[in-house]
Protein backbone atom coordinates (compact mmCIF):
# COMPACT_ATOMS: atom_id res chain seq x y z
CA UNK A 1 0.00 0.00 0.00
CA UNK A 2 2.91 2.55 0.75
CA UNK A 3 4.82 1.47 -2.47
CA UNK A 4 0.94 2.99 -3.83
CA UNK A 5 0.99 5.78 -2.31
CA UNK A 6 4.43 6.84 -3.29
CA UNK A 7 4.00 5.90 -7.01
CA UNK A 8 0.92 8.04 -6.86
CA UNK A 9 2.46 10.76 -5.53
CA UNK A 10 5.59 10.45 -7.56
CA UNK A 11 2.79 10.38 -11.12
CA UNK A 12 1.32 13.56 -9.68
CA UNK A 13 4.71 15.68 -8.66
CA UNK A 14 5.95 14.72 -12.44
CA UNK A 15 2.68 15.55 -14.39
CA UNK A 16 3.06 18.73 -12.54
CA UNK A 17 6.74 19.51 -13.60
CA UNK A 18 5.86 18.45 -17.33
CA UNK A 19 2.87 20.56 -17.80
CA UNK A 20 4.33 23.61 -16.21
CA UNK A 21 7.38 23.36 -18.33
CA UNK A 22 4.78 22.73 -21.24
CA UNK A 23 3.02 26.10 -20.36
CA UNK A 24 6.71 28.01 -20.24
CA UNK A 25 7.61 26.92 -23.62
CA UNK A 26 4.22 27.93 -24.87
CA UNK A 27 4.54 31.20 -23.45
CA UNK A 28 7.99 31.77 -24.81
CA UNK A 29 6.91 30.80 -28.18
CA UNK A 30 4.02 33.41 -28.40
CA UNK A 31 6.82 36.03 -27.46
CA UNK A 32 9.50 34.65 -30.28
CA UNK A 33 6.53 34.75 -32.39
CA UNK A 34 5.60 38.13 -31.82
CA UNK A 35 8.92 39.44 -32.03
CA UNK A 36 9.67 37.47 -35.65
CA UNK A 37 5.65 39.05 -36.80
CA UNK A 38 7.38 42.21 -35.77
CA UNK A 39 10.55 41.80 -38.20
CA UNK A 40 8.18 41.06 -41.12
CA UNK A 41 6.08 43.98 -40.03
CA UNK A 42 9.45 46.13 -40.43
CA UNK A 43 9.13 44.71 -43.88
CA UNK A 44 6.54 45.69 -44.89
CA UNK A 45 6.46 49.03 -43.49
CA UNK A 46 10.27 49.63 -45.30
CA UNK A 47 8.51 48.55 -48.54
CA UNK A 48 5.76 50.94 -48.14
CA UNK A 49 7.67 53.65 -46.03
CA UNK A 50 5.14 53.48 -43.66
CA UNK A 51 7.13 56.05 -41.21
CA UNK A 52 4.36 56.21 -38.46
CA UNK A 53 5.52 52.34 -37.76
CA UNK A 54 9.00 53.00 -37.30
CA UNK A 55 7.95 55.76 -34.98
CA UNK A 56 6.13 53.18 -32.54
CA UNK A 57 8.71 50.47 -32.86
CA UNK A 58 11.96 52.68 -32.08
CA UNK A 59 12.62 54.09 -28.93
CA UNK A 60 14.48 57.64 -29.36
CA UNK A 61 17.92 56.33 -28.32
CA UNK A 62 17.29 53.30 -31.08
CA UNK A 63 21.45 52.20 -32.56
CA UNK A 64 21.92 50.21 -35.70
CA UNK A 65 25.15 49.17 -36.80
CA UNK A 66 25.67 48.93 -41.09
CA UNK A 67 28.25 46.58 -42.51
CA UNK A 68 31.09 49.13 -42.41
CA UNK A 69 30.77 49.79 -38.69
CA UNK A 70 28.33 52.95 -39.28
CA UNK A 71 26.17 53.73 -36.39
CA UNK A 72 22.67 54.98 -37.53
CA UNK A 73 19.87 56.48 -35.12
CA UNK A 74 16.00 56.41 -35.12
CA UNK A 75 16.10 60.30 -36.49
CA UNK A 76 18.00 59.14 -39.68
CA UNK A 77 16.27 56.36 -40.55
CA UNK A 78 12.86 58.08 -40.28
CA UNK A 79 14.61 61.26 -43.03
CA UNK A 80 15.89 58.01 -45.39
CA UNK A 81 12.21 57.04 -45.24
CA UNK A 82 10.33 60.70 -44.91
CA UNK A 83 12.33 61.62 -48.17
CA UNK A 84 13.01 58.42 -50.06
CA UNK A 85 16.02 58.03 -49.87
CA UNK A 86 15.56 54.65 -48.85
CA UNK A 87 14.03 52.85 -51.39
CA UNK A 88 12.85 48.83 -50.15
CA UNK A 89 10.93 47.05 -53.05
CA UNK A 90 11.44 42.99 -52.19
CA UNK A 91 11.79 41.36 -48.65
CA UNK A 92 12.60 37.74 -48.43
CA UNK A 93 13.40 35.76 -44.74
CA UNK A 94 15.52 33.14 -44.74
CA UNK A 95 15.64 31.03 -41.45
CA UNK A 96 14.80 33.93 -38.91
CA UNK A 97 14.76 32.51 -35.16
CA UNK A 98 13.91 34.45 -31.88
CA UNK A 99 15.00 34.27 -28.01
CA UNK A 100 13.25 35.81 -25.36
CA UNK A 101 14.21 36.40 -21.64
CA UNK A 102 11.45 37.66 -20.25
CA UNK A 103 10.98 41.36 -21.31
CA UNK A 104 13.97 41.40 -23.50
CA UNK A 105 14.29 39.31 -27.17
CA UNK A 106 16.78 38.96 -29.36
CA UNK A 107 16.27 37.95 -33.30
CA UNK A 108 18.35 36.60 -36.08
CA UNK A 109 18.36 36.04 -39.47
CA UNK A 110 19.15 36.39 -43.33
CA UNK A 111 16.86 38.17 -45.84
CA UNK A 112 17.62 38.47 -49.62
CA UNK A 113 16.16 42.28 -50.09
CA UNK A 114 15.74 44.59 -53.62
CA UNK A 115 16.60 48.05 -52.13
CA UNK A 116 18.08 51.48 -52.89
CA UNK A 117 19.96 53.85 -50.74
CA UNK A 118 20.28 57.46 -51.74
CA UNK A 119 20.14 55.87 -55.80
CA UNK A 120 22.48 53.30 -54.87
CA UNK A 121 22.11 49.45 -54.95
CA UNK A 122 22.01 48.00 -51.59
CA UNK A 123 19.69 44.76 -52.38
CA UNK A 124 20.91 41.13 -51.71
CA UNK A 125 21.64 38.56 -48.55
CA UNK A 126 21.75 40.01 -45.47
CA UNK A 127 22.21 38.79 -42.21
CA UNK A 128 21.34 40.51 -39.07
CA UNK A 129 20.36 40.76 -35.62
CA UNK A 130 17.83 42.86 -33.56
CA UNK A 131 17.76 43.42 -29.76
CA UNK A 132 13.75 43.85 -28.41
CA UNK A 133 13.17 45.14 -24.76
CA UNK A 134 9.23 45.15 -24.13
CA UNK A 135 8.19 48.29 -22.88
CA UNK A 136 4.89 49.17 -21.24
CA UNK A 137 3.48 46.34 -23.26
CA UNK A 138 5.28 47.22 -25.80
CA UNK A 139 8.36 45.63 -28.38
CA UNK A 140 10.45 48.74 -29.07
CA UNK A 141 13.50 47.50 -31.02
CA UNK A 142 16.59 48.99 -29.43
CA UNK A 143 19.42 47.99 -31.30
CA UNK A 144 20.12 46.56 -34.99
CA UNK A 145 23.36 45.00 -36.20
CA UNK A 146 23.32 43.55 -40.26
CA UNK A 147 25.91 42.45 -42.60
CA UNK A 148 26.03 41.71 -46.02
CA UNK A 149 26.70 38.14 -47.09
CA UNK A 150 29.36 38.00 -49.84
CA UNK A 151 29.39 35.08 -51.98
CA UNK A 152 32.95 33.45 -52.24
Amino acid sequence: MKRLIIAIVLVLAVSCLIFGQAKKQTQATSAEQELIQLEKDWANAAIKRDVAFFERVLPDNHLATDEQGNFHDKAELLANYKSGASVVTSVVFDDVKAHVWGDAGVVWGRTTEKSQLNGKDTGGLYQWTDTWIKVDGRWQQVAAHWSKVVKK
